[in-house]
Order: C-alpha cells, then structure tokens, then sequence
C-alpha cells in the first residue's frame, strides 16, 4: 500500500511540475536551448494529472472535468499574463 501512495504521490508531483513548467515556457519559448512545445508539455501534466486523479478517486468523469478545468485555468492566466506583459 506504502508503494502505491508513493507512486500516486510522484505522478501528482510530476503532473503538478509539467503544467506549471509548460505554463512558465510559454515566455521562453525559443530562447532556451531545448526547445519543447509549452502547450505540449501542459498538456502531458494535465494528463498524468488525470491519471493520479483516476488511481485515487475511481471517478474518471469528475477527475476528466477537473484535470480540463485546471487546463483551462492555465491557459486562461497564460492568456491574462501575455497580455498584460506586451
């Protein structure tokens, strides 16, 4: 059981990692030297997100609302920040 929190808790981390990361990219992107699409670095945390979420709670439909929610969040302060910053 020990091992299975252990896992679900590095995928939440890992998930949590690649949507704030992708997020943050979106101002750098092209002026760093590994150049990973943001969107799609977003969207790899938003899916291992849903997956922590579906171990955990066994609700596929309202951890899917969630995850998506959270996306568009993201994308929405991504949107608000690019247009404050120009």
């Amino acid at each position: 059981m020990d091992i299975r929190r252990g896992l679900l808790g590095l995928l939440l981390a890992l998930g949590l990692y690649l949507l704030i990361k992708g997020s943050l990219d979106v101002f750098s992107f092209g002026r760093n030297t590994i150049n990973t699409d943001p969107i799609l670095v977003r969207v790899s945390g938003v899916l291992l997100l849903a997956a922590f979420g579906t171990a955990w709670f066994g609700d596929l439909g309202l951890v899917l609302f969630v995850t998506l929610l959270l996306f568009a969040v993201s994308s929405l302060v991504v949107a608000i920040i690019r247009g404050v910053t120009r």
